[in-house]
């Protein structure tokens, strides 16, 4: 937790003595938003491209399954 790390203390403490708390917290906010974004769209990349590669070679066989309809 941010309260047990003595280093994490200490920049609390600073922010808090120079009545920065506001930008300390929006920062932690921030970065934590931005992981979630970059981590959101790292799993949407792998999806597609997984996706992607199923629909293909679905596509393949179906048009094979087509030709020997005919």
């Amino acid at each position: 937790s941010l309260q047990n790390d003595e280093a994490s203390k200490s920049m609390i403490d600073a922010a808090a003595a120079n009545g920065e708390m506001f930008k300390f917290y929006a920062g932690i906010i921030f970065v934590t938003l931005l992981l979630l974004v970059v981590t959101i769209g790292f799993l949407l990349l792998f999806y597609w491209l997984i996706y992607g590669l199923l629909l293909k070679q679905l596509n393949q066989n179906y048009r094979e399954l087509k030709k020997l309809e005919i």
